[in-house]
């Protein structure tokens, strides 16, 4: 249920837009269908749209001023929670399994346990049911690779940032998302972070949702793929230094040159 007078929710769910109100408005019904264990908001943050957006019934719409990148407006999205856990869902993902946000919430148990937890993911698949992603794997020289088999054991290295659920003081101490990038490898960056502070990141598989696959950025962002290789190699800078990262960088030159099969 939503907050009640000046007591804050438990939970903020956040959806950043940008421009396609259509994909905005599906994620927004798919989300209003979930059943929700625990005090709650809905925020809208719409991130400087030409035509901004309405926000529904039961949602608060908080408007930035201008575009500041895909990375920015998840950053805003925490800014303005005011749920001590955050649920972010990014535009193009669906909520179809009504008890995604119920499994999600169930996880955070660990956190109770005394497990730091840093991000919590769920089930990633693609519009025809099959799986796209549990979690994503940091392999040498510098490469996120989506997971595809599921395992026993819940910890993952690296959590997607297409739909998570994070505790806000947790973003915070982690100095939210790096900007930096521009629109890509954030989540890579985060996760790297997060495991050398301790934290652990965790699959919840029993929770499912939809992902359409990038269907903001490839309409908002032509030079996508320069900025991706850009971003990576800042990641690579960041985390790794001297020898390591120059070795890195060079194999990541002559692998991405090399002719695909």
């Amino acid at each position: 249920m939503p907050r009640r007078g000046s007591l804050l929710p438990e939970l903020t769910i956040a959806v950043a837009h940008y421009q396609y109100q259509d994909l905005t408005r599906d994620c927004i019904a798919s989300i209003n269908t979930q059943e929700i264990p625990c005090t709650y908001e809905k925020l809208l943050v719409d991130n400087g749209s030409d035509i901004p957006i309405d926000a529904p019934p039961s949602w608060r719409l908080f408007r930035s001023g201008s575009n500041i990148g895909n990375i920015g407006s998840q950053n805003l999205c925490f800014e303005q929670a005011q749920g001590e856990w955050v649920l972010f869902v990014a535009n193009d993902v669906r909520l179809y399994d009504l008890e995604c946000i119920r499994e999600l919430w169930r996880f955070k148990e660990w956190w109770q346990k005394g497990l730091s937890i840093g991000q919590i993911q769920p089930m990633v698949q693609t519009a025809t049911c099959q799986v796209d992603q549990l979690g994503m794997e940091w392999r040498w020289p510098g490469y996120g690779i989506s997971r595809k088999r599921n395992t026993s054991i819940p910890a993952i290295q690296i959590v997607p940032s297409t739909c998570f659920l994070m505790k806000k003081d947790t973003w915070s101490r982690m100095e939210g998302f790096d900007e930096q990038l521009q629109s890509s490898h954030e989540d890579v960056d985060m996760g790297l972070r997060l495991l050398k502070k301790g934290y652990t990141n965790l699959l919840c598989s029993e929770a499912e949702v939809v992902h359409l696959g990038n269907a903001t950025l490839q309409h908002t962002l032509s030079n996508h793929r320069q900025v991706f290789h850009q971003a990576r190699l800042k990641v690579i800078r960041k985390h790794y230094r001297w020898a390591d990262y120059w070795t890195r960088y060079l194999a990541i030159q002559l692998l991405d040159h090399l002719p695909r099969p």
